[in-house]
């Protein structure tokens, strides 16, 4: 299995912090936010990554050359240099899956507590459809995390769920809808290839930028994607809100 890391966004939201520098190296807790994504997939024996960049991230491609010059990591960097979205980002990639399964996972999501991607690897093998990883956020930090990703679920066993619907994303930031506490997906994935059959079947359908939140939604209609519901601490530090939540936090000391 391989793994894909999607960093050649613009961080526009980002963009007091990064002056000018890429997004995925602003540290938290002392270390670039994209090395927690490396570590999570080298954590699940994953040894492959395809890194998306573009031209103006080269020191992305520096760090972790440097980085990890010892873990015997196979690096590829695959450009995307234009902002053509997510989904785009993962297809460039397509000529690189060697088998029915990958990971991808996005470096401004970091997660604490055990690596949610190895309950995926598990349940990916047992169900074989593409798995969604799955967190719990309450009414009172849902302003940390992007309005992306709110579901309905139903229970299919233990910590699987069954995704009913995918909500649109939407500006601002993520709603419970009132709810104390609201499911939403949290950007750790695995999905098998037919992931790709999905992609050529939309892709000349959503305009100048191509999203996965369509893909995703296509899937979840079809009954193609399951969800692993997660126990941790999870951090949206794409935005402003979500990185001082992110650096602030206690949650780091247990």
């Amino acid at each position: 299995m391989l793994a894909i890391i999607p960093a050649a966004g613009l961080g526009k939201r980002m963009s007091r912090l990064t002056q000018g520098g890429a997004k995925e190296l602003l540290l938290i807790h002392g270390k670039p936010m994209i090395d927690y994504a490396v570590e999570e997939a080298v954590g699940v024996g994953i040894s492959k990554l395809l890194i998306v960049i573009n031209t103006n991230k080269e020191e992305i491609k520096e760090h972790l050359s440097k980085k990890w010059s010892r873990q015997h990591l196979n690096f590829v960097f695959v450009y995307q240099n234009e902002p053509l979205g997510l989904a785009d980002a993962i297809y460039r990639c397509r000529n690189y899956i060697e088998n029915s399964m990958f990971a991808v996972l996005l470096p401004d999501n970091i997660f604490i507590g055990n690596f949610p991607l190895k309950r995926l690897i598990e349940v990916v093998k047992t169900y074989k459809k593409s798995i969604t990883t799955l967190i719990k956020v309450k009414k009172d930090e849902a302003s940390y995390f992007g309005n992306c990703g709110g579901v309905e679920v139903s229970a299919c066993n233990e910590d699987i769920f069954e995704i009913k619907r995918l909500n649109d994303k939407r500006p601002g930031f993520f709603s419970t809808d009132g709810k104390q506490v609201a499911f939403r997906t949290f950007s750790r994935y695995i999905f098998t290839s037919e992931l790709f059959e999905y992609m050529d079947r939309l892709r000349n359908k959503t305009g100048d930028e191509f999203d996965d939140v369509p893909v995703l939604q296509e899937m979840v209609r079809e009954g193609k994607m399951l969800g692993v519901l997660v126990s941790g601490t999870a951090f949206d530090v794409g935005n402003p809100d979500g990185y001082r939540h992110a650096e602030s936090s206690n949650d780091w000391k247990h």
